[in-house]
Formats: structure tokens, C-alpha cells, sequence
């Protein structure tokens, strides 16, 4: 490429209002990011114990406790769940951290909840099976609440008729109907902690904040510049990003999943029933890159950067004829859905996955496609669950796509 015409690209990018807002967000102070603690799991666990202890300095006494029992008694349609909450004795609950390596117990007089907190690694060791069996035997007069707390709010592969699935989304959900802004009790400094936490939980661990609606928008704009950089990028890396892509094709095409619109990037995909009900766009709209205008798809994401690979699902920009609100309302309707709609893309469910992009060429190509394959297992309860979700609303899928 001629210097005088990247110049002129670079010029573009820094005077796009998206690129400057994007830096803006970037750039803003989190405590969470300075401590370099959004990667880990166990932090996450003791901020949480730290926000749901009503005797904690948070000052917000048992407000979300309290919440956070309600939205997980409704999401089990529990029928006496208002009269079961008022039950509860809020002044003497007590917050045990890794007691028995579980990662959160809530020890009220009469009813103990169990959290197992998944966010970044899989169920392994019969661990869930386990703190159950713990539970029941160290409080055999209590009643027994137990939870498991993903990302994507997916069910236990272990135990799913025990644990409630729940999502982080929740938690999201909860602490942003807080209003901190009419909070005038409420120490300042507790405030830029929850809204850091929530910054957190939506770029590092659910993926769908403004800065991936963001990054979208500036690299569809400045496509060209970003796609010269990325030839020019370290050769080893690049090649790391080929292999691991096209072994993930692979596997998903050997496990039956139809893939769709791609890049080295992101691996996109979809099942034999879910795309017959699925609109093909017939114009190419603003904002979208899908060679094969597909209104919807699933997603991994290669973060190289992270050593991660991030799972989502996707509602693109779609034909104005096209009722993409309503298949967003769909969608919404599935359990766990944490929904972050932008202007242009839509993300519904999303989880992170450890994988080491750095040993990938010290591994056999056995290894690695283990790895892959584990993942694409993890995300197969809810990909599931939007088959079987797809498949109930079909009649009105088909009568939208019609158009």
C-alpha cells in the first residue's frame, strides 16, 4: 500500500467520532482493570460476597441479597416466592467464602443457598455433585438453594435438575436498577466500584458492552486499514489464528453445524433447523459484513490478545422490511438471554473461554482439537435451547421471513 494512501486511512480513523468515543471508553479509569483482576474467577466470587453481605460497607444492607433470592426464586416459579423471601432473616444471614471449596454459601436460619460461580473454566471433579452431597449432609435441617451462576446462564452438565441455571446477566440486571445516581446515602467511592464491576461484567465477561458494538462499527468503516495491519501483523500469530480457525471449522462442520458468514476472526455457524426458519437478507445493509446476509448466527470470537475464545450469539443488521425487533423479542425469551442491542448488532447469550493461543504450536493437532471441541461442547445447552425455542415460534419465523 502507497505511504500517502495510509496516511489518508490513518487520517479517517483518527477523526471518526466513533473511534474517539471508543478511546474515550477505553481509556476511562476501572479499578477492576488497574488491578488486573477482571480475568479471575475467585475475584469475581469475593466481590460478590462482599455485595450480597448485608452487614458489608456497601451500605446497601440486604437490598441485593434480597433481590438477587427474589429473581432466583422467579426464575424457578417458585410459587410462595414472595412469601419465602419475607420469611427470611436477613440480620443474622452469614457469607461463607470457599467453605469446602464451595465458592458461595448464604447461611440464613432456615434455608442455605449454594453458589458455584463459572465463568472462565468448565465443571470438572464431580464438583457440583460433590458441594451438593456437602450441603445436604452439614445442613440436613435447613432447605437447600442451589445455583449455578454463568455467563450464558447455561445448565449443569452434572446436575441440572438441582442447580438453577442463573446468568450473570442477572446480576447485571440487579445492580443497574439500583439508580446509584438518587442514592444520595450510598459513599461515592461504592459507586464507582458497582459501576466499574458492571463496566466489567459487560466487556470481560458477557462481551456485549459499547465498546463491541463500537469496535464493530469503526472496523466495518476503516476495514481496509485494519485488514493491511493485520497482513503486516507478526507472522507467527497470524498463522496460530488460521490454524486454530480452521480447526474449529472443522470440528463444528463434524459435529453437523452448518457454517455461515466468516472470517479469521469470527467463526460463524448455525443448525439445520434453526436456519430454515432464519431470513436471508436481500440488500446489504449498513453497518453489516456477513457475505451471506444472515439475519442470525452463533459466533466464536478468536481473542488472540486474551487467550480467549468467546462464544455469542447474533442478530445482524437486517432488511427494513424484515421485523428485526420481534426477532429480538424471540429471542429475549429464551432463559439466561442478556441482551445488549445496538444500532446495528444484537447480542443475546455469551460466554469467554480460556484457551491458550501461545502453546497452540507446542500441542498435537489431537490436542487442540480436544480443546475445541470441549468448548463447542460447553455452548451446546444453549445453542439447544434456541433450537428448541426457534422450533416452538416457527409459524410466525417463516410468516416474517416471507416478506
Amino acid at each position: 500500500m502507497e505511504v500517502e494512501k495510509l496516511r489518508n486511512l490513518y487520517s479517517n480513523l483518527s477523526k471518526d467520532i466513533s473511534f474517539k468515543e471508543f478511546n474515550k471508553i477505553l481509556n476511562e479509569p476501572n479499578i477492576f482493570k488497574i488491578l488486573k483482576i477482571s480475568n479471575y474467577e475467585i475475584r469475581h466470587s469475593n466481590f460478590l460476597a462482599w455485595l450480597l453481605d448485608p452487614k458489608e460497607s456497601h451500605g446497601f444492607e440486604e437490598e441485593i441479597l434480597k433481590e438477587f433470592i427474589n429473581q432466583v426464586l422467579l426464575m424457578k416459579n417458585t410459587s410462595k416466592r414472595e412469601e419465602t423471601v419475607k420469611k427470611l432473616n436477613f440480620h443474622n444471614v452469614e457469607i461463607k467464602r470457599e467453605w469446602k471449596n464451595i465458592d458461595l454459601l448464604v447461611v440464613f436460619d432456615k434455608l442455605v443457598i449454594c453458589i458455584e460461580n463459572k465463568i472462565f473454566s468448565g465443571e470438572h471433579s464431580n464438583q457440583l455433585i460433590r458441594y451438593k452431597e456437602i450441603v445436604e449432609e452439614d445442613f440436613k435441617e435447613k432447605k437447600k438453594l442451589f445455583i449455578f451462576l454463568t455467563p450464558d446462564g447455561r445448565l449443569s452438565a452434572e446436575e441440572d435438575q438441582v442447580y438453577i441455571p442463573i446468568s450473570y446477566q442477572l446480576v447485571i440486571d440487579i445492580l443497574e436498577n439500583i439508580d446509584l445516581k438518587k442514592r444520595k446515602n450510598i459513599n461515592t467511592s461504592v459507586k464507582k466500584y458497582i459501576i466499574d464491576y458492571i463496566n466489567t461484567l459487560k466487556r470481560d465477561v458477557m462481551g456485549n458492552d459499547e465498546l463491541a458494538e463500537l469496535s464493530r462499527e469503526i472496523y466495518i468503516k476503516h476495514k481496509e486499514l485494519f485488514d493491511f495491519i493485520g497482513e503486516i501483523g507478526p507472522q507467527e500469530l497470524s498463522e496460530v489464528r488460521l490454524e486454530v480457525g480452521s480447526l474449529l471449522r472443522e470440528v463444528l462442520e463434524s459435529k453437523g453445524y452448518i457454517l455461515g458468514s466468516t472470517s479469521n476472526t469470527y467463526i460463524r455457524f448455525t443448525t439445520d433447523k434453526i436456519e430454515k426458519l432464519v431470513y436471508i437478507n436481500k440488500e446489504k445493509n449498513e453497518g453489516g459484513n456477513w457475505v451471506n446476509n444472515e439475519s442470525f448466527l452463533f459466533e466464536f470470537q478468536l481473542e488472540l490478545n486474551k487467550n480467549l475464545i468467546r462464544f455469542r450469539s447474533v442478530v445482524s443488521p437486517c432488511d427494513p422490511k424484515y421485523n428485526r425487533s420481534r426477532l429480538n423479542e424471540i429471542i429475549e425469551e429464551i432463559p439466561g438471554s442478556g441482551t445488549s442491542k445496538g444500532k446495528i448488532w444484537s447480542i443475546h447469550h455469551g460466554a469467554p473461554y480460556e484457551f491458550n493461543f501461545e502453546s497452540v504450536n507446542e500441542k498435537t493437532k489431537e490436542q487442540v482439537i480436544d480443546e475445541l471441541t470441549s468448548i463447542i461442547d460447553s455452548s451446546e445447552e444453549t445453542i439447544g435451547l434456541y433450537e428448541k425455542h426457534f422450533t416452538q415460534n416457527e409459524k410466525e419465523l417463516l410468516r416474517m421471513s416471507s416478506i
